[in-house]
Protein backbone atom coordinates (compact mmCIF):
# COMPACT_ATOMS: atom_id res chain seq x y z
CA UNK A 1 0.00 0.00 0.00
CA UNK A 2 3.05 2.08 -0.52
CA UNK A 3 5.45 3.73 -3.34
CA UNK A 4 8.91 4.92 -2.97
CA UNK A 5 9.33 8.60 -4.01
CA UNK A 6 12.04 11.04 -3.20
CA UNK A 7 11.54 14.13 -0.24
CA UNK A 8 13.63 17.14 -0.73
CA UNK A 9 15.15 18.79 2.57
CA UNK A 10 17.06 22.25 1.35
CA UNK A 11 19.75 20.78 -0.80
CA UNK A 12 19.75 17.49 0.23
CA UNK A 13 17.09 14.34 -1.19
CA UNK A 14 15.85 11.42 0.78
CA UNK A 15 14.15 8.32 0.08
CA UNK A 16 10.93 8.45 0.97
CA UNK A 17 6.94 5.98 0.97
CA UNK A 18 4.01 7.42 0.15
CA UNK A 19 0.63 6.01 0.66
CA UNK A 20 -0.78 4.26 -2.41
CA UNK A 21 -3.49 1.53 -2.63
CA UNK A 22 -1.89 -0.58 -4.91
CA UNK A 23 1.75 0.16 -4.59
CA UNK A 24 4.77 -2.34 -3.36
CA UNK A 25 8.13 -1.19 -2.24
CA UNK A 26 11.48 -3.62 -1.41
CA UNK A 27 13.32 -3.26 1.44
CA UNK A 28 14.62 -5.21 4.07
CA UNK A 29 13.45 -6.30 7.95
CA UNK A 30 16.06 -5.54 10.66
CA UNK A 31 15.64 -6.97 14.01
CA UNK A 32 16.70 -4.72 16.41
CA UNK A 33 16.57 -4.21 20.03
CA UNK A 34 14.43 -1.29 22.23
CA UNK A 35 17.64 0.45 22.76
CA UNK A 36 18.61 0.04 18.89
CA UNK A 37 15.64 1.57 17.94
CA UNK A 38 15.52 4.61 20.10
CA UNK A 39 18.92 4.83 18.06
CA UNK A 40 17.44 5.03 14.88
CA UNK A 41 14.39 7.21 15.71
CA UNK A 42 17.34 9.80 16.70
CA UNK A 43 19.27 9.41 13.81
CA UNK A 44 16.28 10.05 11.86
CA UNK A 45 15.33 13.12 13.38
CA UNK A 46 12.51 15.89 12.66
CA UNK A 47 11.97 14.30 8.93
CA UNK A 48 11.12 11.09 9.14
CA UNK A 49 8.39 9.14 11.85
CA UNK A 50 8.09 5.80 12.28
CA UNK A 51 4.84 4.21 11.37
CA UNK A 52 3.40 0.26 11.52
CA UNK A 53 2.85 -1.17 8.42
CA UNK A 54 1.78 -4.54 7.24
CA UNK A 55 3.59 -6.44 4.75
CA UNK A 56 2.07 -8.52 1.92
CA UNK A 57 2.68 -11.47 4.15
CA UNK A 58 0.40 -10.25 7.07
CA UNK A 59 3.61 -9.33 9.78
CA UNK A 60 3.80 -5.75 11.23
CA UNK A 61 7.17 -3.73 11.01
CA UNK A 62 8.06 -0.20 11.64
CA UNK A 63 9.16 1.71 8.83
CA UNK A 64 10.19 5.32 8.37
CA UNK A 65 8.35 7.92 6.06
CA UNK A 66 7.72 11.78 6.10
Amino acid sequence: GYRKTTLQDGTEVFPNLVPESEGTVSGRILDVTDAELALIDRYEGDLYARHRVTLTNGAEVWAYYA
